[in-house]
C-alpha cells in the first residue's frame, strides 16, 4: 500500500489497515493538477481554444456533461485508479 496507513473500522472488513485518501498517488497527481490550473481564466482558455465548448462535452444514457467551463487546458481524462477513486469517493458524499 502506499502511503500512511491508518486501522480499517468499518464493520465486516476485518480491521485491515488502508491508507488515507490524501495520500495515494493519483490524489497527489489531482492535487497537483489543481496547482496547475487555479491561475487560469476561463476567459482566457476560451479566447485561446474556440472549440473549447464542443470538444470538452460528454454525452450518453439521456445525460450531457460540459466540462468547458472547467479550469483545465486539456480535454478531461483519468487513469483508471484516478477513476476509482472518484467512484470511492464520490460513494461517500
Amino acid at each position: 500500500m502506499e502511503g500512511p496507513v491508518e486501522q480499517d473500522r468499518r464493520p465486516g472488513r476485518g480491521g485491515g489497515s488502508v491508507s488515507t485518501v490524501s495520500e495515494r498517488r493519483c490524489w497527489q497527481g489531482l492535487t497537483r493538477h489543481r496547482e496547475d490550473v487555479k491561475a487560469l481564466h476561463l476567459r482566457e482558455l476560451f479566447a485561446a481554444d474556440p472549440g473549447r465548448g464542443e470538444r470538452f462535452v460528454a454525452e450518453g444514457a439521456g445525460l450531457y456533461l460540459d466540462y468547458s467551463k472547467n479550469q483545465s487546458e486539456t480535454e478531461p481524462h483519468h487513469d483508471s485508479s484516478t477513476n476509482a477513486l472518484i467512484r470511492r469517493y464520490r460513494a461517500t458524499r
